[in-house]
């Protein structure tokens, strides 16, 4: 438990919190929505988030008032993932010669993007408007930081839209870097992998910005 001031402390996210954590998000403005969802705002997302933490799959603090209400929220996902084990070369067991050429290219891609390339550990922070100007971001920021170096988390990587340019702002101050920008699909090949890609990393909205730190740098 860490006691942020008088009212709000901050502790981990334990079993019993799913309908608080469901009513925290259920505050959220329309725009507030758009910008931050980690997952559907249904009473059985909450519980499969809090148990992927007793699975030590993530790690997820809130912040809670004097009324236990949650007012904060932020985790980091996939904390210990690996690369799978690379395959020998798949073109035997998917070449048929009644299957297109561009198709067979685009299954082979996909089968082996999938299975060669890693969940990052995923970051993901919301602060409700009661408890905004105190500095309770950059707290919980602070505190989930320490637990995954503590865990031996190598990087935290997050996705943020475009537009929401104070948030860039804040992430870039505190040491993220821009890795990546989605652009827009040359032809419809591209499209369909951009939305496999989509797909892996849980992302549903258009012209997300992935931005990553390496937590040897955060001190």
């Amino acid at each position: 438990m860490y006691k942020v001031d008088e009212e709000i402390s901050i502790r981990k996210l334990k079993k019993g919190d799913e309908k608080r954590l469901l009513n925290f998000y259920l505050a959220f403005s329309g725009k507030d929505r758009f910008f931050y969802q980690p997952w559907p705002f249904t009473l059985e997302a909450m519980a499969s988030h809090i148990k992927e933490t007793f699975q030590n799959k993530t790690i997820s603090l809130v912040a809670v008032n004097k009324h236990q209400n949650i007012v904060g929220h932020t985790f980091v996902q996939n904390i210990n993932q690996s690369r799978a084990p690379k395959l020998p070369p798949i073109s035997g067991l998917l070449r048929f010669r009644n299957i297109p050429k561009n198709v067979y290219n685009f299954v082979s891609w996909t089968i082996l993007f999938s299975l060669n390339h890693p969940q990052k550990p995923w970051f993901g922070i919301g602060v409700h408007s009661s408890a905004q100007g105190r500095g309770l971001g950059k707290t919980l920021m602070r505190l989930v930081f320490e637990e995954a170096k503590r865990l031996n988390v190598p990087l935290i990587t997050l996705a943020v839209h475009n537009t929401n340019t104070k948030a860039i702002s804040l992430y870039q101050k505190l040491g993220f870097n821009i890795i990546n920008k989605n652009k827009k699909a040359r032809n419809l090949w591209e499209k369909i992998k951009l939305i496999i890609i989509n797909k892996i990393f849980r992302r549903d909205k258009k012209d997300l910005i992935e931005m990553e730190i390496l937590l040897k740098n955060v001190s």
